[in-house]
């Protein structure tokens, strides 16, 4: 089925360097997400508003120590390796079946399929991220499950998706990235004959640039996102008590703050999303080769173990048959 959309063992190589890009850079990098997390909310645990980066830094450390710059990271680790596994399988699917179709894709194209494939992405990894904006700014306590039924219990299962909005509006950040990022690829590889992939400066370089396109282009829905998945919980019927909505949060910013307020935080999320996006896509390039070889691998392994079944099922038919006709003969 698959491999009829024009996906096969490239679909699941993608997915799988993706997968392993994602956990690298998580690692090297979920300081930065905390500090650019907190920033975002304005706020910190006790509602004292955050003078900049460098208060963010100092109360983390006062509160929490070193500790506090990795809190939550399993929970990330998950979020990031799934969201990324899930986004690249599903664009190469409809990224298949569309070369299929037409025989050629364009920036147009590349965006809507983009787009469709981090919404898709989005109902899959959307309660994991919700759980691990409340684990990094200290308004949530516990592990994953805990946080989840605390949610439930408060906002019943739209809980989960808070900030829903904001998040379909952020689809078009991967969209953006991964179009800008793919069709500047084709053209620089079109120019260096020759050249099968990017060299790393080439693959850092333009996964940097593709991602201040995309991340200062939709960073307003960025912040609405991390204010609405960091409201003071409040039992579900308690009176009085309605939900936030991102345009509330962003007429509150503009209102408050000036529209200066809008990029409030822009900076963090510049430098930790362009090294990630920029390591991520690097690193992706990278594996590709060796993800390729573990895919072939292990669908070699599959194809063995469904043959060697069907083999021993033959062999329990003829063994069956053989000894029904050998009683019959006695008979």
């Amino acid at each position: 089925f698959v491999a009829e959309m024009g996906v096969g063992s490239d679909g699941m190589t993608q997915a799988v360097a993706a997968g392993a890009a994602a956990a690298a850079t998580t690692l090297v990098l979920y300081p930065l997400d905390i500090v650019k997390t907190r920033l975002n909310t304005g706020v910190d645990e006790d509602g004292i508003p955050y003078k900049g980066v460098l208060d963010v830094v100092a109360r983390q450390w006062e509160r929490k120590g070193l500790h506090g710059f990795y809190r939550g990271i399993r929970v990330k680790l998950v979020q990031d390796i799934v969201r990324s596994v899930s986004f690249f399988y599903v664009f190469a699917i409809l990224k298949g079946m569309y070369l299929k179709k037409r025989g050629g894709i364009g920036v147009g194209a590349n965006l809507i399929l983009g787009y469709l494939s981090a919404t898709i992405n989005l109902f899959f990894t959307m309660p994991i991220e919700v759980c691990n904006t409340r684990q990094m700014t200290g308004f949530s306590e516990g592990g994953i499950v805990t946080i989840m039924m605390e949610l439930v219990k408060s906002q019943g299962l739209a809980g989960l998706y808070t900030g829903i909005l904001a998040n379909l509006l952020l689809c078009l950040n991967p969209a953006i990235k991964h179009a800008v990022f793919d069709q500047v690829k084709a053209r620089l590889l079109l120019l260096t004959k020759g050249q099968a992939r990017l060299t790393t400066a080439q693959s850092f370089g333009l996964g940097a640039m593709a991602t201040m396109i995309a991340s200062t282009l939709t960073f307003p829905a960025a912040r609405a996102r991390a204010i609405l998945q960091t409201q003071r919980l409040s039992p579900a019927n308690a009176k009085g008590t309605l939900p936030l909505r991102a345009i509330h949060v962003l007429q509150t910013i503009v209102a408050t703050e000036g529209w200066g307020g809008l990029y409030k935080g822009l900076g963090p999320q510049l430098v930790k999303g362009v090294l990630s996006s920029a390591l991520l896509l690097t690193t992706k390039e990278k594996l590709h080769k060796y993800a390729a070889l573990l895919v072939r691998l292990t669908i070699l392994a599959l194809q063995l173990l469904i043959s060697n079944r069907q083999h021993h099922d033959r062999q329990t038919v003829r063994l069956g048959a053989h000894r029904h006709n050998k009683g019959q003969g006695a008979h």
